[in-house]
């Protein structure tokens, strides 16, 4: 895998507040990338989910672990010379096949996660994705389909 400099929010159409990573760790360029992203207590998030017991909402989570997978599809199609119509095109969430949360996760936590691809067919992509505390202690995994 390569270490690299990729900007999530150049590589995503999402803006503040909705855009969740915070920096692209190491990607492969085809099947696999990892992420990392901090749970800030001024997440908009926190103001209702839950005021007395700040709890990182599990969907939010979710969301985190698509926008993995867009930054994956999107290097993956800027690296290759064939598709550059792919390069602008938005990647959209199509199904959450399975998704299982291990622990809880609050305000000022540090998340890497981590997506590999599984198997692409047309335009959809299928992707396991696990995300870690920085103790490496799993958090939740899911498999995810996406749509370039």
């Amino acid at each position: 895998m390569k270490t690299l400099e990729l900007i999530p929010s150049e590589l995503l159409p999402h803006k503040a507040p909705m855009l969740l990573i915070d920096e692209v760790l190491n990607t492969d360029f085809e099947n696999n990338i990892t992420v990392q992203t901090t749970v800030r207590k001024d997440n908009f998030f926190f103001q209702g989910h839950f005021p007395d017991y700040p709890l990182l909402p599990g969907v939010v989570m979710v969301e985190m672990m698509f926008q993995t997978c867009g930054i994956l599809n999107r290097v993956a199609s800027m690296s290759k010379e064939s598709a550059p119509s792919n390069q602008n095109r938005i990647g959209k969430a199509v199904k959450i096949n399975s998704a299982t949360f291990f622990k809880e996760v609050f305000p000022e936590t540090t998340l890497i996660i981590k997506a590999e691809k599984i198997r692409s067919l047309l335009n959809f992509s299928e992707y396991k994705t696990t995300v870690l505390n920085v103790a490496e202690e799993k958090v939740c995994e899911a498999k995810l389909t996406v749509t370039m």
